[in-house]
This record gives C-alpha cells, structure tokens and sequence, in this order.
C-alpha cells in the first residue's frame, strides 16, 4: 500500500501511549472506526486504544500533531506507521498486515 500520508518508523522512536481499559478504536472485524474513541484519544494523547485484527493487533494513538500505530505480533511490536490521517493510517496498516 503506498500512500503519502503515511511514512514508517522505527518501532523504537517512541513509545506508545498506555491502554486505558478497553478501548477498541477499530476492528477488522465489522470494519468500523469508533468516532467516540477517537475523541478520547485526541483528548488525551497519553491514551492508546486497539486495532483488532486476525493477523496482528495494533496500538493506535494520537500524539498532539499525528496518528501512530504500532503492530504486534505474537506478543512483540514488528512495525510502527505515523499519519496525519487517522483512516489513512488504519487502510495502510490493513493493506500491510492484513485486512481480516
């Protein structure tokens, strides 16, 4: 998937930001981006939610200027992407790990 809003970075750049409860902001399962999550995150960059999928799960949250989502996978982090654009980020990710 080649999209210019997107770019990926070192997994080691930055940290993600801890999961508070369980936050799910997408799942590949039914394909829909939870607006009231996104909110939360955008209002608290110190909070990451989940991007459930079949193949991986993803860390996803905003740090005040981009959207970050680390992917893991049997339970070790394999890449990190960064976008301004929060559903740019979430297809790119799929078109890379899997849409399932």
């Amino acid at each position: 998937m080649n999209d210019p809003t997107v770019r990926s970075v070192a997994i080691s750049s930055l940290r993600p930001a801890s999961m508070v409860g369980d936050l799910t902001l997408y799942s590949n399962y039914d394909h829909e981006l939870d607006t009231e999550v996104e909110a939360k995150l955008r209002a608290a960059p110190d909070v990451s939610a989940a991007h459930h999928a079949w193949d991986f799960n993803g860390r996803v949250w905003w740090t005040g200027t981009v959207w970050r989502e680390q992917v893991w996978r049997y339970r070790q982090p394999v890449a990190e992407y960064e976008s301004t654009d929060l559903r740019a980020l979430i297809a790119h990710v799929n078109g890379e790990h899997g849409h399932e």
